[in-house]
C-alpha cells in the first residue's frame, strides 16, 4: 500500500484494469495509458472477405478456441463455404489437442486451418484473406490481437469478460456475447456475415476506434504524464 499510495500515479494499460485496482486496493491515483501499434503498419481489409474468418491467440483454455470450432460446425450447415484460420501457439494446456479433435469429429478439415504461430511482422498480411475476427476468451484484459484487428478494419466477435466491454463498443464497432455458447457465437457470425449494412458499419467503426491505440496517440499520454510531474 505504500508503494502504491506514495507513487504520482498508478499506470493502467486498460480502463477494466484500471477499476479493478480502485475496487480492489483502494487507489485512486490511476492513469489510463493503453499499449500501443504502430497503426500505419496494418492496411483495411477486403469486407468481401467476410466469410474468412480469423482467430489471432494462443491455443490456451482462457482463449476457448475449442468455442469457435464448435461454432464453425454450426455455422457451416447454412454457409458452406465458410472458413476459419487459427493462428496462434500452443500453450500445451491441452487446449489445442482439444481443437484438432473436434475440428477431426465434426469433418472440418477442408473448412478449418491451424496455421500455427506467426512472426509479428507478418499480421498485417492477414487482412488480405480475412475480415471477421473472433475473441471468444473467457478470461482476459486488452489483447493487442483484438486492437490489430480493429486496424485492420475487421468486423469483431467479443465475449463479455475482462477489458473486452470496456475496449470494444457493442452494436458499434462489435458485437459482444456471452462466452462459451458456440450456439450463440454460430448466430452472430451469421448475422454479420449476412447483413452487408452492419458489417460495413462494424468493419468502418472498428477502424476509426483503433486510432486512439496508434503511438504517437500513445506517446503523448506518457509525455503530458511526464510534464505533470514537478521533479
Amino acid at each position: 500500500d505504500y508503494l502504491f499510495n506514495n507513487a504520482y500515479s498508478i499506470i493502467s494499460p486498460s480502463k477494466w484494469f484500471a477499476e479493478l485496482i480502485k475496487s480492489e486496493i483502494g487507489i485512486k491515483n490511476i492513469v489510463v495509458i493503453p499499449n500501443g501499434i504502430f497503426i500505419d503498419d496494418y492496411t483495411r481489409c477486403d469486407i468481401n472477405n467476410i466469410k474468412n474468418i480469423l482467430y489471432l491467440r494462443s491455443f490456451h483454455r482462457f482463449h476457448d478456441p475449442a468455442t469457435l470450432v464448435k461454432a464453425i460446425g454450426i455455422v457451416k450447415k447454412e454457409i458452406p463455404d465458410i472458413k476459419l484460420t487459427l493462428v496462434g501457439f500452443d500453450e500445451k494446456d491441452g487446449t489445442y489437442n482439444e481443437c484438432v479433435k473436434k475440428i477431426d469429429e465434426l469433418f472440418l478439415k477442408d473448412t478449418i486451418i491451424i496455421q500455427g504461430p506467426i512472426e509479428k511482422a507478418d499480421i498485417p498480411l492477414l487482412s488480405k484473406s480475412h475480415a471477421l475476427y473472433v475473441n471468444c476468451s473467457i478470461v482476459d484484459n486488452t489483447p493487442v490481437s483484438t486492437i490489430e484487428a480493429m486496424a485492420m478494419g475487421m468486423c469483431i466477435i467479443g465475449t463479455n469478460v475482462g477489458g473486452i466491454p470496456f475496449l470494444l463498443n457493442d452494436n458499434i464497432d462489435s458485437l459482444i456475447i456471452e462466452p462459451k455458447d458456440p450456439k450463440i457465437l454460430a448466430e452472430t457470425i451469421i448475422k454479420i456475415i449476412m447483413d452487408k449494412k452492419l458489417s460495413l458499419s462494424l468493419s468502418k467503426n472498428a477502424y476509426k476506434n483503433s486510432k486512439q491505440f496508434g503511438w504517437y496517440n500513445v506517446v503523448d499520454k506518457w509525455e503530458n504524464l511526464f510534464n505533470e510531474i514537478d521533479y
